[in-house]
């Protein structure tokens, strides 16, 4: 032990490996299963280049080890050594390795996540991720946080499992109740499942917590959120102030213009839904929303139509009609208005 001191002393300290390997060789004379100094001395020959006695000897140690923990050092040692002479694909196989022996290795998992994101295997890359979680538990939570949501995007985004990363931001939601990074994607999650219920106090607090001070478009789609739960809900009133507060953040907001559109003309509050159907003209109107330049035409007709002003409405659906001639809409209403 003490010779094995004085060796990494002079490696370490006073930066003298040859002096070093000169004490780790006389440790291997007393005892040639020595794990420790045989770990220590494949470092320096990893340090000096000399992979050919630096592999020999993380080899012996391997098969000397005593523990789990000890194996999956060494062979990811190997497999740091084999990358840095034939690399990243030759180390995998000993990181694999490293990993069976040790499944909460750290830098294991890192170094392997690393080689799955690069490849494009993000199967593999979660399963990594979740043994870094579950490795953090009780070490850092904040840590632990962070990866929750790192996988939580990884299941959404890359593998499109919302239903991967609903458990995995749940677990973070119980770290980290109030953390926006962690509480949206949750939301959004419960929402496109239909468990509006769940999504509510979620969107809420998302925008107790970025409102003040702030007038993003993130903020209006979160407004957009609250609008139309209530709407499903059935409480219109508060469903147009939530759409009226989305509105006010960002006019330009496709799905909040066609629900505000939508509730005005229910509501038979004509000036207003005229407003707004005239401003989704100046729109660059997606066919994915569900809504045609030819269907806003056909509202704007029906508005002039319950105003009385018949010349108008007849000009909205001729419009319509030079985009879509077969607009089933637009074509019942001209032949009312002519009858009319």
């Amino acid at each position: 032990m003490l010779l094995l001191r004085a060796a990494e002393i002079w490696e370490g300290k006073v930066q003298a490996p040859e002096q070093a390997k000169k004490l780790l060789e006389r440790v291997l004379e007393l005892d040639p299963n020595h794990v420790r100094a045989l770990m220590s001395l494949a470092r320096i020959y990893e340090s000096q280049h000399d992979w050919a006695r630096c592999k020999a000897t993380l080899e012996k140690a391997v098969r000397l080890a005593k523990t789990n923990a000890e194996m999956a050092e060494l062979y990811y040692r190997l497999g740091r050594m084999e990358a840095e002479r034939q690399g990243d694909a030759a180390a995998e196989p000993y990181y694999e390795r490293a990993l069976q022996a040790d499944p909460t290795n750290v830098e294991v998992a890192e170094a392997l996540e690393k080689q799955a994101r690069a490849r494009g295997d993000f199967r593999r890359v979660a399963a990594l991720l979740e043994v870094r979680a579950e490795r953090m538990q009780s070490m850092d939570v904040a840590k632990q946080k962070e990866l929750l949501i790192d996988l939580g995007r990884l299941y959404v985004n890359e593998l499109k499992s919302p239903e991967g990363a609903l458990p995995v931001l749940q677990r973070a939601y119980k770290l980290a109740p109030d953390d926006i990074q962690v509480v949206e994607p949750l939301a959004e999650i419960y929402y496109n499942a239909g468990r509006t219920r769940e999504a509510l106090p979620l969107y809420k607090t998302i925008v107790e917590r970025t409102a003040k001070g702030r007038r993003s478009k993130d903020l209006a789609r979160i407004h957009f959120r609250l609008a139309s739960i209530a709407e499903k809900e059935g409480e219109l009133p508060k469903a147009l102030e939530q759409y009226n507060a989305a509105y006010g953040i960002d006019a330009g907001h496709l799905p909040t213009l066609i629900a505000l559109g939508r509730l005005y003309m229910n509501l038979s509050d004509w000036e207003k839904a005229r407003r707004i159907y005239r401003s989704m003209l100046l729109q660059n109107l997606d066919p994915a929303s569900g809504v045609t330049r030819a269907d806003v035409y056909l509202h704007l007709g029906e508005i002039h139509e319950k105003l009385g002003e018949g010349p108008k409405a007849v000009g909205m659906y001729e419009r319509g009609l030079e985009l879509d001639p077969n607009h089933a809409g637009l074509l019942l209403a001209m032949g009312r208005v002519r009858q009319s």
